[in-house]
């Protein structure tokens, strides 16, 4: 007697995802992604704005003061010394200074002040003949100008007219003055206006002169 003997298949239910499904998940991670993305950028680019504003905050008084020193300890040259006459525009001014960029170094020394660069933004350039350092960069509408004896502030120095000595009349008769009584500098960054003004502490004395042909040296 034969014996039939049915073999039947289980058909059992694989696990895991459909195609569909997996696509789903793939865009909805993309999009979370993209999300966290642009939120992380834009943090970031809140962060780097705070810094730079602090940056500006903290930076500017300290190089501000500088910039102050550096102007402020000019001093009047010889004037068979035309290389070291002091003189001015708008773009900048060269002379002699007690005080050059080092606050603890009093030493006499041939100084260029110069904004850079005809467009915007322009830089602030301190050269001492052995070497350049900014002061500031990304100005805007940078300009100089020169305080008179007369009580305006003048383009250019020495200015076309005579400034006059402030205590005659007859202003026409004196020289112009080796050093105005102040330096004004005013510029903006990123649409922020600045102003810097200086008053020359030496335009009265005698002119100084370095010994030699060097660009700095001892008090002569």
């Amino acid at each position: 007697m034969k014996r039939k003997v049915e073999s039947g298949s289980e058909q059992g239910t694989e696990a895991g995802f459909s195609l569909m499904e997996i696509i789903v998940t793939l865009a909805l991670l993309s999009l979370i992604s993209t999300i966290l993305f642009q939120s992380v950028v834009t943090q970031w680019s809140n962060m780097q704005r705070v810094s730079a504003a602090f940056d500006r905050a903290q930076s500017q008084p300290l190089r501000a003061a500088l910039f102050r020193d550096v102007a402020r300890e000019l001093v009047p040259a010889w004037p068979n010394s035309p290389e070291r006459v002091f003189n001015g525009d708008g773009a900048g001014f060269e002379g002699m200074t007690l005080r050059p960029l080092s606050a603890g170094n009093r030493k006499l020394t041939v100084i260029k002040v110069t904004l850079e660069n005809d467009s915007t933004p322009q830089r602030l350039v301190i050269d001492t003949g052995d070497g350049q350092q900014t002061l500031v960069e990304g100005i805007e509408n940078g300009q100089f100008d020169y305080f008179g004896m007369d009580g305006q502030w003048h383009e250019a120095w020495p200015p076309k007219a005579n400034p006059g000595n402030g205590f005659f009349q007859d202003q026409a008769f004196f020289q112009t003055p080796a050093l105005p009584e102040a330096i004004r500098l005013r510029f903006q960054i990123s649409g922020t206006p600045a102003l810097w003004v200086v008053p020359l502490e030496n335009r009265h004395r005698l002119p100084f002169r370095l010994e030699g042909s060097s660009a700095s040296g001892e008090l002569f």
